[in-house]
């Protein structure tokens, strides 16, 4: 699955995300799904991402809008179905 030019300039808002990802594709896991929200009400974002390798299926997760700080909420990563674990941010 490749990305389109609207789902790249999505992923662009959250680098975090963005560098995961590619590494993630480095990795060898597969892009299964994207998937992109935005309540303008609220102005709240938020960017799911599945991966797959083998049998199993990853995801990537992060939201933007009035979070403490720089606005975005941490980033995670796990296997579907399961809570995941914060991605380090000082290693990405």
């Amino acid at each position: 699955m490749q990305l389109n030019p609207v789902q790249q300039a999505a992923l662009a808002q959250f680098p975090i995300i963005d560098k995961a990802l590619k590494e993630k594709l480095q990795e060898g896991f597969k892009l299964r799904t994207f998937k992109y929200d935005r309540v303008e009400l609220t102005n709240h974002e938020t960017l799911y991402i599945t991966l797959e390798k083998g049998y199993e299926t990853f995801f990537l997760r992060q939201s933007k809008g009035s979070y403490a700080g720089n606005g975005y909420s941490h980033p995670m990563f796990g296997r579907e179905g399961e809570t995941g674990q914060f991605i380090d941010t000082e290693s990405v």
